[in-house]
């Protein structure tokens, strides 16, 4: 049976970091908040969507890897959402549920005893979470359409569905991306390394 470990704690672990990172997050909001106010133009709200929707997203992405685990035939011990201080936490029939306080990456953690095609099983637990962002891009691209898609709007609907689908595709195209982190369990693999893990890695 392959073994890869799908748990990945996308924050900071230290506390030097931590408020390294937690600096630059209100540097950044701090500048982008004056660019707004002194500088506003109904366009720029655009950006606000992309970042809002990725909190959202977070959730959706973490839930394409439950839903295609339990598809396959696999138990989700573990769902959670985001790093940090635990601020909800709950039972799902077999899962524990967890919501952190930075709601910025998660992890799944599946429990399977069956070898069938534990090699595509697995490379499409780690596609589904990028892949439902994925659907999400191209729902909204089909619906809005080419031009509006590319062209900045002065109308809200347009303005929002390019916000969130811009910030969709931009999390599955970095999750694709093959990389690992480093956790308190070791080094982890993304989404994309995970992936070709699966299918080409060496069986544990």
């Amino acid at each position: 049976m392959l073994e890869i470990d799908y748990t990945k704690d996308s924050g900071p672990s230290t506390r030097g970091e931590k408020i390294t990172y937690y600096v630059f997050l209100l540097l950044m909001l701090v500048g982008f908040s004056l660019d707004l106010l002194t500088n506003f133009e109904p366009k720029k709200m655009a950006a606000v969507v992309f970042i809002v929707a990725w909190l959202p997203l977070t959730f959706l992405h973490e839930f394409g890897h439950a839903f295609v685990s339990k598809l396959v035939g696999w138990e989700v011990k573990e769902f959670v959402v985001g790093y940090g201080k635990v601020i909800k936490e709950f039972q799902y029939k077999e899962t524990k549920v967890e919501f952190r306080m930075m709601p910025i990456g998660g992890y799944i953690l599946p429990h399977c005893e069956d070898a069938d095609w534990s090699r595509f099983k697995s490379a499409s637990v780690y596609f589904a979470g990028p892949g439902i962002e994925l659907l999400v891009f191209f729902g909204i691209y089909g619906f809005i359409g080419f031009e509006k898609f590319l062209n900045p709007s002065l109308v809200s609907l347009d303005l929002v569905s390019q916000g969130v689908a811009l910030s969709a595709l931009t999390s599955a195209v970095i999750n694709l991306i093959p990389s690992s982190a480093i956790t308190k369990k070791g080094e982890s693999a993304n989404d994309g390394l995970g992936i070709l893990l699966s299918l080409f890695g060496k069986r544990g």
